[in-house]
This record gives C-alpha cells, sequence and structure tokens, in this order.
C-alpha cells in the first residue's frame, strides 16, 4: 500500500499555557496541550498510520490513552507529529486528528461546565444567556490545528512543511473582547457576562455560585479573579479529574503516584522556602514546641487552608519523619511579608472579620520562630527550562537516532526527578516531553539541576549516535520572588532568556541565568556548558560556598557589587585597550582592598583568577565574537549568597569600604 507522510500540530501553544498566576496553571495549560496531542495521534493510529516522531510506543500518557489504565501527571507529548498513512486515506485521516482534538477538549469543557458553571448560570440574573454564550463562543474558536500530507523527499526536507503551511494563513491581529476582562488571559472576556460598572453585585453573585460548587472556602477561584472560559478550564481541570478519575471518555486518568495532589500544587513560595526546611533541626524539643504551637495558630487563624502543602514535604524531599504540621503549612504562612496577604485574602473569600491584629500576631510568632532556629527561608525560587539545539535539523539527517534519544531523554529527566530515589531533584517538574524541560525549583539547587539536564540529554545521544557530541542543549534560569514577580512575568522571561539569549545572542549549548526583582532584570549572565561543567560549575560552586581567604567572610556580597560600580563604565567604553589582560589587576586591587593586605598573597592570586574567569562567560559554538568582560556572574553570585539561599538571622555582612 502507498504511503504519505503527514505532518500535523496544534496551536496556540505559548497564549495558552504562560497565562499563568499559579504553577497549577502552567501545568494544567501543558499537559492539555500534550494530552491533547496525543488524541490526534491516537486518531492516527487506529486509522491504521504509523506515528514517526516522537516515539510513542513507551510513552506514558500515549500508553494510557490506548489502555485506558491511568496517566502521569507529566504531559511528555509535544504539540506536533510526523506520521506514515496510506495514501489514499491521507487526507481523511488528517481530518479525523483535528476532530479527535476538537471532540477531547468538548468533553473536557463540557464537563468542567456541567460541574461548576450550569448551577451558576441558571441562577444568574440573566439565566445564564451571557455565560453561555460566551462560554461557547470562546471554547469553540479557539484551538487551531495545522496540518500537510505529502510524498516523503529524499532529502528529509519534510520537516519544513509545517513552517511554510502557517506561512499561507491570512493574518488577522489577535482581537480584544468586550467586556470585563479575565485575570488570567487578559483578552478574553470573563465568564459571567456582567460589568464590574453597574452589575457588580450581579458579576459577584454568579461567581459565588461557581464557588459554592468548589466548596464554601474552595482557593481555586479568589472573589478578584473572574476568569474567561479558557481559564477557567485551565483552573478546574484538575480538580474535576482529582475528583471524578476521569472526564468522560476523553481522558482515561488516574491522577498522580502517590506523590503529587494535582490539585494543590506547592506553591512557589513554599518551594522557596523547602531548603530552609530541609534544615530545621527539630529533634530539640523547644523548637518541635515552637513548631506545633506555630502550626496550631495558623490552623486556628484560618480554619481551612492552613495546611494546604498536604503533600509537598514529599515531592520536595524533606525527610519522611518530618511530619509535623508545620510542614504542611500554606507557603506564605512561612514568609512575614507574606502573611498580612493571606489575612486579607482569607477575609474576603470567608467573610470573616479577623482581629486588626491577626496579621502582626502570626508574623511575631513566626518571627521568633524564626530567631530561634537561627536563621529565615528565601524568598525566591528558580524556573528552569531547556531544549534541544537545531533538533528539527538534526531530525531531518538522522531521525532515527534523535527519537530513540529523545525518549531516552525524557525518561531520565522523569527519573531524575523521582521523590523516591536518593538523589533526585528536589524540585517539581512541570513538563518533560520531546526535547523541552520545564521545572521549578528551589532557588539554590537550578545551576546544579541544569547541569544534570545536560548530562541526561549528552549521555542520552551517547547511547545513539556515534557522533553525540554535536546534539546540545540550552537553557535559561530564571530567579524571581514568589510575591513581587508575577507568575506570568517569570514563565514569559524564561522563554526570552532561552531563546534570544542562550540561543540566540550566545550561539547555543549555553545557559542563561537572570535575577529578576520588582524592578525587572537585575542581573543576568550567560555562558556556554563545557565537559565537566565549566565556568558554570564554578560559578555554582562560588556560590554555595560563597567566596573567602583564609576562612574570611562576606566577599559575596558588597565585593561583586563595588567592582562593577568602580571599573564598570571603564570596561564598556570601547576604549581599544585589552580589558581582560586590564581585569586581574584591577581585581587584585579590590581583594587587597577587602582583606586590608598589603602583598599579594597566593590565596588572593588564586581567588582573583576565579573571579576573573566568572567575568570572562564562553559563546556557544554557533558565535565567534568574544563576548568581552560581563559583571552579570558575580551579581549572579551575590544574589545566591544573599537573596537565594537560606538566609542567617546573626550573619554580620563584611563592609566594604571604597
Amino acid at each position: 500500500m502507498d504511503k504519505k507522510i503527514l505532518h500535523f500540530t496544534i496551536g496556540p501553544v505559548q497564549g495558552f499555557i504562560n497565562d499563568a498566576r499559579r504553577l497549577r496553571d502552567y501545568w494544567a495549560g501543558s499537559f492539555l496541550l500534550s494530552l491533547l496531542s496525543g488524541h490526534a495521534m491516537q486518531a492516527v493510529t487506529q486509522a491504521g498510520g504509523h506515528i514517526v516522531f516522537p516515539q510513542v510506543e513507551d510513552d506514558p500518557l500515549f500508553t494510557a490513552l490506548s489502555d485506558g489504565k491511568g496517566a502521569p501527571y507529566i504531559g511528555s507529548l509535544p504539540n506536533r507529529f510526523k506520521a506514515l498513512v496510506s495514501a489514499e486515506e491521507a487526507t481523511d485521516i488528517a481530518r479525523q486528528s483535528t476532530q479527535a482534538v476538537n471532540n477531547a477538549w468538548a468533553a473536557i469543557c463540557d464537563a468542567i461546565w456541567d460541574a461548576y458553571f450550569e448551577s451558576a448560570s441558571s441562577k444568574s440574573a440573566d439565566n445564564g444567556t451571557a455565560a453561555a454564550r460566551i462560554w461557547q463562543r470562546q471554547i469553540q474558536n479557539f484551538w487551531s490545528t495545522a496540518w500537510v500530507v505529502g510524498e516523503a523527499p529524499n532529502d528529509g526536507s519534510d520537516g519544513a512543511w509545517l513552517d511554510l503551511r502557517k506561512n499561507w494563513r491570512t493574518h488577522f491581529p489577535e482581537s480584544i473582547e468586550d467586556g470585563d476582562h479575565c485575570r488570567l488571559m487578559g483578552q478574553y472576556q470573563e465568564c459571567s457576562g456582567f460589568h464590574r460598572i453597574g452589575q457588580r453585585k450581579r458579576q459577584q453573585a454568579f461567581w459565588e455560585c461557581v464557588r459554592a460548587e468548589l466548596g464554601p472556602e474552595s482557593l481555586d477561584v479568589s472573589p478578584a479573579e473572574p476568569l474567561c472560559a479558557i481559564a477557567s478550564v485551565k483552573r478546574l481541570f484538575p480538580i474535576l479529574v482529582r475528583q471524578k478519575g476521569k472526564i468522560g471518555s476523553a481522558l482515561p486518568f488516574c491522577p498522580g503516584n502517590g506523590v503529587l495532589n494535582i490539585r494543590n500544587w506547592p506553591s512557589t513560595s513554599y518551594i522557596a522556602a523547602s531548603p530552609w526546611l530541609r534544615g530545621i533541626d527539630h529533634s530539640a524539643d523547644e523548637i518541635e514546641e515552637r513548631l506545633q504551637n506555630y502550626a496550631e495558630t495558623a490552623k486556628a487563624t484560618f480554619p481551612s487552608g492552613a495546611f494546604s502543602e498536604w503533600e509537598c514535604p514529599e515531592l520536595l524531599g524533606l525527610p519522611s519523619d518530618k511530619n509535623s504540621n508545620f510542614f504542611r503549612l500554606d507557603g506564605h504562612l512561612l514568609h512575614e511579608d507574606a502573611i498580612p496577604g493571606t489575612v486579607k485574602e482569607f477575609q474576603k473569600r470567608t467573610a470573616t472579620a479577623l482581629d486588626h491584629q491577626t496579621s502582626q500576631k502570626l508574623q511575631t510568632s513566626l518571627k521568633e520562630l524564626q530567631a530561634k532556629i537561627g536563621s529565615r527561608p528565601s524568598e525566591f525560587y528558580a524556573i528552569l527550562r531547556m531544549d534541544g539545539d537545531s533538533i528539527g535539523a538534526a531530525l531531518r539527517e538522522e531521525p532515527d537516532v534523535i527519537k530513540a534519544a529523545l525518549a531516552e531523554f525524557t525518561r531520565g529527566v522523569a527519573g531524575a526527578f523521582d521523590p523516591g530515589s536518593p538523589e533526585a531533584v528536589r524540585g517539581v517538574l512541570v513538563y518533560a516531553g520531546g526535547d523541552d524541560v520545564l521545572a521549578v525549583l528551589p532557588a539554590d539547587d537550578a545551576i546544579r539541576t541544569a547541569m544534570k539536564m545536560r548530562e541526561v540529554y549528552s549521555a542520552s545521544f551517547e547511547r545513539f549516535s556515534k557522533n553525540s557530541s554535536q546534539y546540545t542543549l540550552s537553557g535559561s534560569i530564571i530567579f524571581a520572588h514568589f510575591k513581587r514577580t508575577p507568575l506570568s512575568t517569570a514563565l514569559r522571561q524564561s522563554s526570552h532568556y532561552l531563546e534570544a539569549v542562550a540561543k540566540d545572542q550566545n550561539g547555543r549549548n549555553s545557559l542563561a541565568i537572570a535575577v529578576l526583582k520588582p524592578g525587572g532584570v537585575q542581573s543576568d549572565w550567560v555562558c556556554a556548558f563545557e565537559t565537566g561543567g565549566g565556568l558554570i560549575k564554578k560559578l555554582d560552586d562560588i556560590a554555595q560556598l560563597g567566596l573567602g581567604v583564609d576562612g574570611d567572610a562576606g566577599l559575596a556580597g558588597g565585593f561583586f557589587h563595588a567592582v562593577e560600580r568602580k571599573y564598570g563604565a571603564l570596561f564598556k567604553s570601547g576604549n581599544g585597550v585589552d580589558m581582560k589582560a586590564l581585569l586581574p589587576p584591577l581585581v587584585t586591587h579590590q581583594l587587597r582592598q577587602q582583606y586590608g593586605r598589603n602583598e599579594v598573597g597566593q590565596a588572593i592570586g588564586e581567588l582573583s583568577e576565579k573571579i576573573c574567569s566568572i567575568y570572562s562567560p564562553l559563546r556557544g559554538p554557533s558565535v565567534d565574537l568574544d563576548p568581552g568582560v560581563s559583571f552579570g556572574g558575580g551579581q549572579v553570585i551575590r544574589f545566591l549568597n544573599s537573596d537565594g539561599t537560606t538566609a542567617s538571622i546573626t550573619k554580620k555582612m563584611v563592609r566594604h569600604d571604597d
């Protein structure tokens, strides 16, 4: 039987996934996209076709859709695939795949409407006319599929078919709907159809009915967070799956593997605090008593919601003997600055009148506890995003190698995050499919995890290719404040630093790191990966251990700031001087000021060499330009030694007199 090649893709991708206010939102977007792609692939195989890429034979999600015995929580299928299909039925199979996507999406959306919106709609002032109309309009017109069918070329150029196909489309600017807008996906109208101006009470009543279906004190949709239909599906999909185990025929899904409750993902505030939690020695009776007392105070203040991180300790590598309720507290209750907002949100959600001193009492209690422990948690977490370099071109040249190696990589990533492993990565894996990885981690684990992912990637290709060194991986790490930087902003920056900085600017095979503060990017640094870790590993080692001479401390604080402030303008002036030759004596001079030594000893010389190497990062293989001197690495070290790690309350940093 004659065969043809089918290329198929689903979109939009970034607009659906990146609009997220919670980690669960982001997971739901990426998982749903992977799920819908899986249904399209299933339609191909059921029609007698064969999926050529990606490798689906052992993929957990694809297998679950085949046998109906449940699925893992990680989306492992990309939004595009290549298949070999019957020449006579190729067009029909492509259309069946599109229909499979639409059917699966409709089943999920209908189930969510019936469970949470039908009642609210029927009780609204207009009998749900506006809500039903908005829901159908947004749901039916959201997804776009594209496919190309043709004879298989000998040169592998079919890999570009979909990109060419997209150029045929007539472009219409993305329109912004009328009415009050969704707080998650701002271009869409929120579901009730009522306006805050003039119809506020009707709008509030609609969403109160939705919350009543979720539970009287549900945290899933806040009173100040009206959502559109698309965002509602993302937000409520994990809840319905958790409650029902499946949604119609769309998803034979058994949620989680005993570790992650997909309704209660770890909050970014909890992830930021997890290194501090791991470091608490609660063997002392006094500390254990204080932990329990604070947990009981929180429970009395928030009868529901205080222990929203119930399953997170195991996922983030906290020892199993730490079973105190304290380690299940909502992440915001572990940070002094977040307590007032938590109290205010609870009051809005439950209409409870709390004493005006509630926030102050909780803050004081937590502050006393931290003083007894001797440290406080970091308020920063990290987003790690990684992606293979030039995989599309490589797939045309060695399709079998790429297919097998990427399947191995996906399994390796999942294994690295397996909480049952003693060497597991202590973070949350959100997506791992093909050559893509997205994870949220404690700040002090991010660089080591990026290095580990690169090792897994290299090992996967070494197993299947004799020229494995040509297959490289790039990544980005964004350090963000859990409260002051919106998750959606951090996610968009992670995409930017991966594509525009690590790949385009630095020539691929690189890791780009950025620190986000409320005013924007505070500092950034990009460097190529090297065998054995190279400069990236050295930067992390310096950040983890701190820099000092003969046991002195404090260098990682003001030192880097002083170097950049004094000499930064000189190195940006382009005056023709060999700046790399000028850098060592300037750094050595600053070190001598730091330690007050008249002679350059061996220790200071070695320290100066380390710092200068960080200031001279490497370019990737596709860029020949010398990057010159970059002070960003020093600022990243400074961040990790202060904001990015568990902070000692009694630690006194050395002052730097200029």
